[in-house]
């Protein structure tokens, strides 16, 4: 210790109660002032008071050693000569740690505190400035790399907008192109495709082609400026000179028909939704209009509309119907009141004419010039007829209709109701004398509305893709016609039945004259299966060109449409048989029959007493079947990959089979040898392969898209594939490459060799 002291230039004491009381501590501070240090002794307070004893407050403890109190001689005995050490007091009421630390270090190095505390500050100042410097710079880096992350994150989205809109625009011109194509023989088509090119991207091809397809439609007359809210009434005047139009929104329409110009004389807007139109028989042109408030407004050209409630008793309304005239409005309440409403007066009055249980009719409407009021009950299936005058009710139960009806319509003579089912399939009834039906129509879209013509023999729907209808009372469809809209609500024929005019959810009215297009020419239609559960599949062939269809209840019926008036041929199936798909055999009457047990037959029609001819004793479930270019043999793809063949030329009962490679297969051919077969899967590649040998002979990778169609040529050097994708490709089976050459500028999903094998036809 003695030698430590000694190397030592300060001795910093650290002072408390209980260093004050330490023997070794005050000995020690003795030893090193006896070495000349007495000036050399730096006091750090952390607890207790400095001289405590001289200070007159009770209760404080001392801190400094006695040594450091006082002087020590060289001979190192405490002299009684006080001293004042350099203390620095690191109590927190005090100096603090911080001063404290620079006080000790003042003394060591003989400078001011105050110089000190005043370099320690500046150094702190410059520490936090670097810090601060350091922060900014890292923030400055850090926003800049967001903001160049933001602005990447901008520039790829908007060239991802750029390249979506370049391919909007591509798509948009190929469907332009494609409606140019179809004009002027497929009218329909060219709109369709003229409509969707202008919804991808309003290009001014999709513009020029909708124009034109619209345009260039013969029976339609022109598009009526309407007030844009969606249509729920239509109806011409009795010369058919005028229109009129109600919206959802209570706008009011009424046009010349000639001129397509807006007859500005009549009020343009009521105060709630409009339901129905007539235009009353009189000089003056007046206009009774029903709204979905259940009140009737009259209005005289140039005057606003009067109102009158239809409400009695506070009961609301189911339906209403005008009579053919206008002069009549009966109204039918939601507990079946049926009340006749005489227009002439106003306000109209009425009278009670019957009380019915079924509330819940649909088709409400005047029959027979307007001397009976009719409506069909859905869950009767039953037509009534009541008569105004005396109430009588007559009802004809429709029996014989097998789905829950939707919407019926009753024609003027009250001989026939339409009805459209929860299948969406549209059947004419007759009802007394005129009983009978006609063949079903399975309307393409969901059906909104059915009305008959003012003379009964036309029948119009309307659609929710915006499609309008139009039949025959034999459900045989006469028209389709198009709106601008993604829904038709109402549509309506005049008195003449020359026009017909419909409008739709988007506001649009559109007026078309059916008779300048006529009938289509060179159309025949045959109804082959008749009410037998539709037809399921259909093909012509044979050396008569015969047509056999399959029909849902089972039967098979083959005609022949050059003598369509002769009954069809029918071929019945064992019980709970029934033909999934059919085929005839090239130069043969005979048929080949996929069964839905998953059988494979063989149908001779000059035989039908003998019955099918079963291939395969086993059911399995097969995907495709396949016959040779001559009718001897046929093949059949199963959905585990297994193929047979039955060679027809030698009577073989056992199938030759072969088990194809793991994979899912679409689509199978089958040569002119009977032997060679083509089969195609749904990853685009081709194998072919001889099902007798057991071997594969050739395989071909594909670009990916399922195999839809296969065919040999007749000498069985080639085949010609199309795939999902609508890509053509003619094989060339003597080339160990497996070369494809593309058949460009032609796109489809079947494909087929002609007999000679020198031409190819594509659907």
């Amino acid at each position: 210790i003695q030698d430590a002291l000694r190397q030592s230039r300060f001795l910093i004491v650290i002072c408390s109660p209980n260093s004050a009381q330490s023997k070794w501590v005050n000995e020690e501070i003795k030893a090193y002032k006896a070495l000349g240090g007495e000036d050399r002794v730096l006091a750090l307070i952390v607890g207790g008071e400095p001289n405590a004893g001289a200070r007159p407050e009770p209760g404080l403890q001392e801190c400094f050693p006695e040594a450091l109190r006082f002087r020590v001689g060289i001979d190192g005995q405490l002299s009684d000569i006080p001293t004042e050490p350099i203390a620095a007091d690191a109590r927190k009421d005090k100096d603090g740690e911080r001063n404290a630390l620079l006080k000790l270090l003042a003394g060591i190095l003989g400078l001011r505190f105050d110089d000190l505390k005043q370099r320690d500050l500046e150094r702190q100042r410059r520490f936090w400035t670097w810090v601060a410097a350091g922060a900014a710079t890292g923030l400055a880096v850090l926003s800049g790399l967001t903001i160049y992350a933001f602005q990447q994150e901008a520039e790829a989205k908007r060239q991802r907008d750029v390249a979506e809109e370049r391919a909007r625009i591509a798509q948009s011109r190929q469907l332009a192109l494609a409606a140019s194509g179809s004009m002027p023989s497929d009218l329909d088509r060219a709109l369709l495709l003229a409509v969707e090119a202008a919804k991808v991207s309003p290009t001014f091809e999709a513009r020029k082609v909708l124009w034109e397809s619209l345009n260039s439609m013969p029976t339609l007359e022109r598009f009526l400026e309407s007030a844009g809210a969606p249509v729920t009434a239509l109806a011409f005047d009795r010369d058919g000179r005028y229109v009129a139009a109600g919206h959802k929104d209570g706008a009011f329409t009424v046009w010349e028909v000639e001129t397509g110009r807006i007859a500005t004389d009549y009020p343009r807007k009521l105060p709630d939704e409009i339901h129905s139109i007539a235009f009353l028989d009189s000089s003056d042109r007046r206009i009774a209009v029903v709204t979905l408030d259940d009140a009737v407004h009259l209005s005289l050209r140039g005057q606003p509309f009067q109102r009158s409630s239809l409400q009695v008793d506070g009961k609301s309304l189911a339906q209403v119907a005008f009579s053919p005239d206008g002069n009549s409005l009966a109204t039918l309440s939601v507990d079946g009141e049926v009340r006749l409403w005489t227009m002439s007066e106003w306000p109209p009055v009425s009278a009670r004419i019957a009380m019915l249980e079924e509330a819940d009719g649909i088709g409400f409407r005047f029959v027979q010039e307007g001397r009976q009021l009719a409506m069909f009950h859905p869950s009767s299936k039953t037509l009534m007829l009541i008569d105004p005058k005396s109430g009588e009710v007559a009802r004809f139960p429709v029996e014989r209709i097998q789905g829950k009806p939707l919407y019926a319509a009753i024609n003027p003579q009250a001989d026939k109701v339409a009805v459209i089912d929860s299948a969406n399939t549209l059947v004419v009834w007759g009802i007394g004398p005129n009983s009978g039906r006609s063949p079903p129509y399975q309307l393409p879209e969901l059906t909104l509305r059915i009305e008959f013509s003012p003379s009964g023999e036309s029948l119009v729907t309307v659609h929710i893709l915006g499609s309008i209808m139009t039949f025959d009372t034999s459900a045989v469809r006469t028209g389709v016609y198009r709106l601008r809209s993604s829904a038709t609500y109402a549509a309506a024929f005049d008195a003449s039945e020359a026009r017909l005019v419909a409008g739709g959810a988007s506001g649009a009215v559109a007026l078309w004259s059916p008779r300048r297009a006529g009938r289509a020419a060179g159309f025949n239609g045959l109804d082959i299966c008749g009410f037998e559960g539709g037809t399921r599949h259909v093909t012509l062939g044979g050396p008569r060109e015969a047509i056999a269809a399959a029909c849902g209840s089972g039967a098979i019926r083959l005609t022949d449409p050059v003598r369509a008036e002769e009954p069809p041929l029918t071929i019945s199936l064992p019980k709970g048989r029934r033909a999934e798909s059919l085929a005839f055999l090239p130069s043969s009457e005979r048929l080949l029959v996929h069964l839905n047990g998953g059988e494979l037959a063989i149908l001779d029609p000059r035989q039908t007493a003998k019955g099918p001819t079963f291939l395969f004793p086993e059911r399995r479930d097969f995907l495709r079947i396949a016959a040779s270019a001559d009718g001897r043999a046929v093949a059949a793809l199963a959905k585990n990959g297994e193929v047979l063949s039955w060679d027809l030329r030698t009577g073989a009962e056992s199938p030759a089979s072969l088990q194809l490679p793991k994979g899912d297969w679409s689509a199978l051919a089958i040569a002119a040898d009977g032997r060679t077969m083509g089969v195609g899967g749904d990853r685009g590649e081709i194998v072919i392969t001889n099902p007798a040998g057991n071997r594969i002979l050739a395989a071909a990778s594909g670009d990916g898209a399922p195999i839809s169609s296969l065919s040999f040529r007749p000498d069985g050097a080639a085949v010609a594939s199309a795939d999902e994708q609508g890509r053509l490709a003619v094989w060339d089976l003597g080339d160990q490459q497996n070369g494809a050459r593309r058949v460009e500028g032609l796109r489809g999903s079947s494909i087929i060799y002609s007999p000679g094998g020198s031409y190819l036809a594509v659907g």
